[in-house]
């Protein structure tokens, strides 16, 4: 008895050595059966399901031919993870691409309204098991339904709608538009200079240009990113136990899916009649009738600049419901600030002395005067040249600036994040090995999870070594070779040096990637487009210095930082992918051709629905309900400070906006670090300092264009999550999606009938002081 206790803490010691250390050769030490009063056998919950010992020794008799044939049975399972084409399948393929097709609209629809887009991994992984298993059941198909199938369809959906956010449409496209080239200096010479319109065929070339490279670029790091336990992909995380679940074949888990999807119906169908209503008695397409609520009265929302005005957008009021709760409170907290302090303060600075032109300052003469009055930047419509008073040359510049400092400023702590992290990683020599889910997987006293731990992290690492889709030097081969043809492209299509855009594609977008990766790996939040200002501004000062003339610095400077958007943001989305194949142990291989099968459907879906979007509301950047492309100005801000310098901007932007990005800097810096430091009290932290990029945001949009929804939708989760934690966690994301789809689809369908010139308005409900005429 004593030489077998012996034996068992010898082997305990055995376990926890190999745990720390994390080896996962494939000889390693053997764990004999008498040891292990549990045996693993089928897939569950936690992927895994246990087998009481008795019920295996009955089955299997020795203890290690027990354990041989489990280790046979790991290797079967490795074989099947690894046969891609049985996990790419037709049905796959087709659910996955209608899926992302709809998505796609949705998420467009999104970006249109909002500078945020939530993540619909697990709203996906829902529909998708949800279609296949009913196209089982039907009896269309023969093929067994499993989990990595499942992976597939999501990520393919995934891909493929994702592609209408890294395309840029709703950003650095739309800041070319006609109607920003009025906005910032009206003219026909300085429009046909700044602008640019596109057709469908330059938006297949613009796609292809922007997405498949970054297919590419960071593939061979999927082992990397998508085993690194400091990097937890929520969502792709998310959507990875989501499938598990589905596929544990509990009668709860289907019970749940149904009940998930009569929830989804049904708010999917009250939002559409919303949208549809709301349309027709009083929303005409392209105006403000009947936009705004005002809460608190008209003579609040009069004097603080929209203070307390509800404009009952059910997509804002779904993203609400989606986002975290401190960002909404630091969106609230933003909107105070705007309205009642920083709004008022930048009006008292303001004079009716028109400017002599574009970029001029005023006369001494005029100088003097502002001087005087303590004024800062005009308020004249017009110049005296005749021309519209560019909004860069007022009020609006420090709204603008204001909130691309903010990012700019969260923007440098994300790199300087990402460099402290890996110069830790180097100095302790820490590795790619995964350590992911032990904490989780070993429980004191307990030999068979230790077991069952190193069993599914083997398979899973396994999967990964031996399913390398691409190899390195192709993969980059690849990156390279696409990255010379979209440079050929995008130079072809656009008023821009080729050489600045395969420095952008080449050198610029791998550079941003790998810091964009981390955070979304880190936070569920992709950074791109706010790493991606930072090169925004040095693109049009070179552009401008090598045509000699700063109107024609805008447009490449736009196109160059495509690349950079794009490339970032698809990188970014695969790997959450990559994150959820890995936990489903689907074969590495089958998920890059998913994910390469879906950016060729976003490549021609995002121009059909960018084009559907364009027709059906003309009045795409005019601030409205369906169209207020909220992104736009802020980059076609930023590269017109790039071409004309910081002399086009009124006096004290600079100093004030960067004061604003030298404190979210700060901030970031608390809020990340400071809990830890705190204890069982740092999470106040989140609700007490506000996030830079959500205050941010609170100060460029209007009060009314989703700053008064996001807290309706929070103030719903809040509530909702304190009468049934349980409802909230099952149910959330579903009634949020179904809110978002029911309200965009309306949309599209409301626009598509007015290009036939029939508008959808009857009524217009609007809201008046009762003084008023």
């Amino acid at each position: 008895k004593t030489k077998q206790n012996k034996k068992q803490n010898k082997t305990k010691r055995q376990i926890q050595t190999t745990l720390e250390e994390n080896t996962w050769n494939t000889n390693y030490q053997k764990i004999p059966g008498r040891m292990n009063p549990e045996c693993i056998v089928n897939s569950s919950k936690e992927f895994m399901k246990f087998e009481s010992g008795a019920d295996l020794l009955a089955k299997h008799g020795d203890d290690e031919k027990c354990i041989d044939e489990y280790e046979q049975e790991d290797e079967e399972l490795i074989l099947h993870a690894l046969d891609w084409k049985k996990h790419l399948t037709l049905r796959a393929v087709i659910v996955g691409s209608i899926l992302g097709a709809l998505g796609g609209i949705i998420i467009l629809q999104i970006s249109l309204l909002s500078p945020i887009t939530p993540s619909l991994n697990v709203v996906f992984s829902i529909f998708s098991y949800s279609i296949i298993r009913l196209i089982v059941r039907l009896g269309c198909s023969n093929l067994r339904f499993t989990m990595q199938e499942n992976t597939i369809a999501q990520t393919l959906a995934m891909t493929a709608s994702a592609g209408s956010q890294s395309c840029g449409y709703a950003t650095w496209y739309a800041a070319m538009m006609p109607i920003y080239g009025g906005n910032t200096g009206r003219g026909d010479g300085f429009i046909a200079a700044t602008v640019d319109t596109m057709n469908f065929g330059r938006l297949i070339g613009t796609s292809f240009s922007v997405l498949l490279p970054g297919v590419f670029l960071l593939t061979f790091l999927n082992k990397f990113f998508a085993t690194n336990e400091k990097l937890p992909f929520p969502s792709g995380t998310a959507a990875g136990v989501t499938l598990a679940a589905f596929h544990e074949g509990s009668k709860e888990t289907v019970k749940l899916v149904k009940q998930q999807l009569v929830s989804f119906g049904k708010w999917f169908s009250m939002s559409f009649v919303w949208t549809t209503l709301t349309s027709i008695f009083g929303i005409p397409i392209g105006s403000d009738c009947g936009n705004a609520l005002p809460i608190f009265g008209t003579d609040i929302a009069s004097k603080f600049y929209g203070w307390g005005n509800w404009d009952y957008n059910i997509i804002f009021i779904g993203v609400g419901l989606m986002l975290p709760i401190d960002f909404v409170w630091s969106v609230v907290y933003g909107m105070i600030i705007n309205c009642f302090a920083f709004k008022p303060w930048i009006a008292e600075h303001g004079i009716d002395l028109p400017y002599p032109s574009v970029a001029a300052p005023w006369n001494a003469t005029a100088q003097q005067a502002a001087n005087a009055a303590g004024a800062w930047f005009s308020t004249s419509d017009t110049m005296l040249d005749g021309r519209h008073t560019p909004a860069m040359r007022q009020a609006y510049a420090y709204r603008v600036f204001a909130f691309a400092l903010v990012l700019l400023g969260e923007g440098f702590f994300v790199i300087a994040q990402c460099i402290h992290a890996a110069y830790v990683a180097l100095i302790k020599n820490r590795t790619n090995k995964d350590k992911i889910g032990h904490e989780e997987s070993v429980q004191e006293g307990s030999d068979s999870e230790a077991i069952q731990a190193l069993r599914v992290a083997k398979r899973r690492m396994a999967v990964v070594d031996r399913g390398i889709p691409i190899t390195k030097k192709v993969a980059l081969a690849s990156f390279v070779v696409l990255g010379v043809i979209a440079t050929v492209i995008m130079s072809l299509l656009y008023p821009v040096p080729w050489w600045l855009v395969l420095v952008s594609f080449l050198v610029v977008a791998p550079l941003i990637a790998v810091p964009n990766v981390y955070f979304i790996g880190l936070q569920d939040q992709d950074v791109s487009a706010i790493l991606g200002k930072v090169p925004m501004f040095f693109f049009p000062m070179i552009a401008s210095a090598y045509y000699e003339d700063p109107v024609k610095g805008i447009i490449p400077g736009l196109v160059a930082n495509s690349a950079v958007i794009g490339i970032c943001g698809q990188a970014g989305f695969l790997m959450q992918d990559f994150r959820t194949a890995y936990l489903t142990e689907t074969s590495p291989k089958a998920m890059f051709y998913g994910q390469l099968i879906g950016s060729l459907i976003a490549l021609v879906m995002g121009p059909v629905t960018w084009t559907l979007f364009n027709h059906a509301f003309p009045v795409l950047g005019v601030s409205g309900r369906f169209g207020n492309l909220a992104n736009a100005p802020a980059y076609r801000a930023i590269a017109m400070v790039g071409a004309f310098g910081t002399d086009i901007l009124p006096k004290n932007c600079i100093l004030i906006c960067g004061t604003g990005m030298a404190l979210a800097f700060v901030i970031a810096f608390v809020r990340e670090y400071a809990p830890a430091r705190l204890g069982k009290y740092g999470w106040l932290i989140r609700y007490i300092l506000p996030s830079p990029t959500a205050m941010g945001l609170a100060f460029y949009m209007n009060t009314g264009n989703g700053n008064s929804d996001y807290p309706v939708g929070a103030a719903i989760g809040i509530i909702w999550k304190l009468a049934s934690q349980v409802d909230y966690e099952n149910f959330h994301r579903i009634v949020a999606a179904a809110l978002i789809s029911g309200a965009s689809i309306a949309a599209l369908i409301g626009g598509i009938i007015n290009i036939f010139g029939v508008d959808l308005g009857i009524y217009c409900i609007q809201f008046t002081a009762a003084h008023s005429s």
